[in-house]
């Protein structure tokens, strides 16, 4: 099961307002926690998709903080960052990093 609303109503109690997730990826799960979660951070090792997450949510530079590395070592600073927030961690990383370019080129 993947992060949907769905789960959001189930399993994370609505007075959350922050979320944290390791693996941006194309930024979908960014997507969707902006409709409920007032603060968003998220770690993405590819830099081609830490990119794109930049670019794809540049509006939103003041709620959603994006971070370009490996999880296992950024996620405690942010978990500190974040630590006097009622806080939805997602812990999703796995390495997916081919290239945008590649992906697009084959529809």
């Amino acid at each position: 099961m993947g992060f949907d609303n769905a789960y959001l109503k189930e399993w994370v109690p609505a007075d959350y307002t922050t979320f944290v997730e390791t693996g941006s990826h194309y930024g979908d799960t960014i997507s969707r926690a902006l409709v409920r979660f007032k603060e968003i951070h998220s770690i993405e090792l590819c830099e081609q998709y830490y990119n794109y997450c930049a670019q794809r949510f540049q509006e939103f530079k003041d709620r959603v903080f994006l971070y370009h590395g490996d999880s296992a070592l950024l996620l405690p600073t942010v978990i500190e960052s974040v630590k006097d927030h009622k806080t939805c961690v997602y812990l999703d990383a796995h390495y997916s990093c081919e290239t945008i370019e590649s992906l697009i080129s084959q529809g």
